[in-house]
């Protein structure tokens, strides 16, 4: 007599389909990442405006486009970016005027500095103003004149911040966005996007999934002697909500994957009113061989 096997029943089939979802649903079917480069040019600038649109809301929306000034305190520290050795830290205080002005106050037994560029060896108390038309520096020895050539890096290093394109170039004429794929960043799931300006200069912009707030930001530019490329990135962590604002309370450079720089504020204020004298060049008095420095 021939075997025949059993026939499930209907509640054999049902525990079956059972089992076989129940498979499916704990071992998921691994989706692809999108590949940015799959998309055309209108869907990629879309997919990347919706996403810095994301972070400008997450960074305190209209509040944070229409922000006057900032005032924090904290510590600023540099690296050889060569070997990589800490230059130490000092006590500093950080101000801003939006769009374009900057002060930096910072007292120590000795620094050397170059927050934005500039030598500076000093000790003491040292004060630097960086604005769109002039820059200068105020130690013992009384005001220092920086230069064109500082006020025309400055004014290159500002139109290419982050927070300059966010709050005011993302409608300018001639502005290109893309879409750059997603990545791991300082252990964070992020999309990167692409922004190249008319005169071809490119930031791109690491943006948390979660949060939508920027972990990164690189500029891309050449050595203006060696033609290299270079990569000067600013990383973006520990953020605070400060007055409807999202301000990083910690924030990184890093040329060429070098440290360079970092910035470590224990306290900020937001809107506080700076007042302009603030970012004005001083009168040097001869007299008394000392800068007259105009306060808050």
């Amino acid at each position: 007599m021939a075997f025949e096997p059993m026939k499930p029943t209907h509640t054999a089939a049902r525990v079956a389909l059972g089992l076989a979802l129940a498979i499916l649903i704990a071992c998921p079917i691994a989706v692809r990442p999108q590949d940015p480069n799959e998309l055309m040019p209108a869907q990629s600038a879309a997919k990347a405006r919706a996403i810095l649109d994301d972070a400008v809301a997450a960074l305190g929306g209209q509040v944070y486009l229409q922000a006057r000034d900032y005032d924090c305190k904290g510590r600023y520290g540099n690296f050889d970016t060569v070997t990589g050795q800490s230059g130490g830290s000092v006590e500093a205080r950080f101000m801003r005027q939006f769009p374009d002005k900057t002060r930096t106050e910072m007292d120590s037994k000795a620094f050397i500095t170059d927050i934005y560029g500039i030598p500076i060896n000093t000790k003491g108390r040292v004060v630097m103003v960086y604005t769109a038309d002039d820059a200068w520096s105020i130690a013992k020895s009384g005001v220092t004149d920086m230069g064109p050539d500082t006020v025309a890096t400055y004014k290159e290093q500002i139109k290419n911040d982050l927070n300059t394109i966010l709050r005011s170039r993302l409608n300018e004429d001639g502005l290109v966005l893309r879409y750059a794929g997603a990545d791991l960043v300082d252990l964070k799931q992020v999309d990167w996007v692409e922004i190249t300006d008319k005169d071809r200069h490119t930031t791109r912009v690491a943006i948390d999934k979660m949060t939508h707030l920027p972990v990164r930001a690189v500029a891309l530019s050449r050595d203006t002697v060696t033609n290299i490329r270079v990569e000067t990135a600013h990383a973006y962590s520990n953020y605070h909500l400060i007055g409807g604002l999202e301000i990083p309370f910690q924030t990184s450079v890093l040329v060429n994957e070098h440290p360079n720089s970092q910035v470590f504020y224990s306290s900020c204020e937001a809107n506080v009113g700076l007042s302009p004298d603030l970012f004005a060049r001083p009168a040097f008095d001869a007299d008394s061989g000392k800068a007259g420095d105009k306060r808050k």
